[in-house]
């Protein structure tokens, strides 16, 4: 519905590398733009100069996560508005990926969404799921928001994508619109609250790893000083110390920026996250 051979979509990165890939199984271009590093604000930020500057005639979509994997960065609703009036002026859809919007750690229910300033037929495609704030991961239901002119479109290609959820994961979404659902929300926006301040704790025993505190979702990118293969390190990681993490070059379109970025989730129980992370320490240590 957006874009086609011969277009592009212009992307914040570092980004979840599904979405670079599948806009080039559409045929088109991804065009990464990355965030910059504050290190003396302690946050990510996004150039929004250079964000437009990447955009010409045969660019059709912007695509923005936010709150963001892996960063946990997070846009504001000024940010928002100012991106969407520029989107509106050149005739670019926007794909809002929301599916961390309310897991955030600002006291907010939930992070600033297009949805709160879109018009009815603004080029505006929020993505949202259950995967994430009620921990459906791999069940596959989630659900989209678009403009009301395309209604035919997406219901022809809900037909051959997406009908037909599997019958548990139903009512597992029912049950996640419940107040049942509602507590267990609460719940792990805690859990992670807690498994990053584990981190945060970590980080300030560290002399070669720092970080950009994530504003959302359960995910810590960490600088490490003197990594220069997070594929290589990951992949040992797993094979020596038996932890998952996943290696900043992912996340990227070949940035080497990123090849110095680690990615964990701190989605955990604080004791084990406590054992990944000492384990961790002992792997740069040989860097």
């Amino acid at each position: 519905m957006c874009c086609e051979g011969g277009d592009n979509v212009v992307i914040v990165s570092p980004i979840w590398p599904n979405i670079f890939q599948a806009t080039r199984v559409v045929g088109a271009e991804p065009r990464l733009v990355r965030l910059n590093e504050d290190w003396s604000a302690g946050r990510w930020h996004l150039d929004l100069d250079k964000l437009f500057d990447a955009c010409d005639g045969r660019t059709k979509a912007m695509f923005l996560a936010s709150p963001g994997n892996p960063t946990g960065w997070m846009l504001s609703a000024q940010e928002q508005k100012t991106i969407l009036d520029f989107c509106r002026r050149r005739g670019i859809a926007i794909l809002a990926d929301e599916v961390y919007g309310t897991l955030i750690y600002d006291g907010a229910a939930h992070a600033p969404s297009f949805l709160s300033i879109a018009d009815e037929d603004d080029a505006v495609f929020a993505i949202n799921s259950f995967s994430k704030p009620w921990a459906m991961t791999g069940w596959r239901i989630g659900w989209l928001v678009h403009p009301k002119s395309v209604e035919g479109a997406a219901a022809a290609m809900a037909q051959c994508n997406n009908t037909g959820a599997t019958h548990f994961a139903q009512y597992g979404a029912l049950a996640a619109l419940s107040p049942e659902g509602d507590a267990f929300r609460a719940t792990l926006l805690e859990r992670c609250r807690e498994g990053r301040n584990v981190v945060e704790n970590w980080i300030g025993r560290q002399n070669r790893v720092r970080w950009l505190k994530p504003d959302g979702a359960f995910y810590g990118f960490l600088h490490v000083d003197g990594l220069k293969d997070s594929l290589g390190f990951c992949q040992n990681m797993v094979r020596n110390d038996k932890v998952g993490v996943s290696p900043g070059w992912a996340f990227s379109l070949g940035d080497p920026r990123d090849d110095s970025y680690l990615r964990i989730c701190f989605a955990q129980d604080s004791a084990r996250l406590a054992e990944a992370l000492e384990r961790l320490e002992g792997a740069i240590r040989k860097l």
